[in-house]
């Protein structure tokens, strides 16, 4: 994945386990540290079993993927609630911290 060196290169689509047991969330981006890595960081930090659904850009490109996401974009976190998949970044972040005990425990530790 990573001897190509130019991201708009990348040609992977797979699935990567995190921990033990089922999976509590999936996790959809691209091979790069950017708007996923806080999201990667909260799952990794509550010690939860997780997926990472790795899209290279030809895949995200050409085959079709795009087309799976909310709003074309990424990050994704699929089937959030058993159905639906929850796009943009703040709105997981949120909703992940939420569900992993990490919000805060009132308004002031949220801000």
């Amino acid at each position: 994945l990573w001897e190509r060196r130019d991201l708009y290169k990348t040609n992977v689509h797979g699935i990567l386990k995190r921990g033990e047991g089922p999976p509590r969330f999936r996790l959809a981006y691209i091979p790069c540290r950017n708007r996923g890595e806080i999201l990667r960081l909260m799952l990794e930090e509550a010690q939860i079993p997780y997926e990472i659904e790795v899209i290279g850009w030809e895949n995200w490109r050409d085959d079709g993927v795009k087309g799976t996401t909310p709003q074309g974009k990424l990050p994704v976190l699929r089937q959030y609630d058993g159905k639906n998949d929850l796009g943009q970044e703040g709105a997981i972040t949120r909703y992940l911290a939420r569900q992993l005990g990490l919000a805060g425990r009132d308004p002031a530790e949220e801000a």
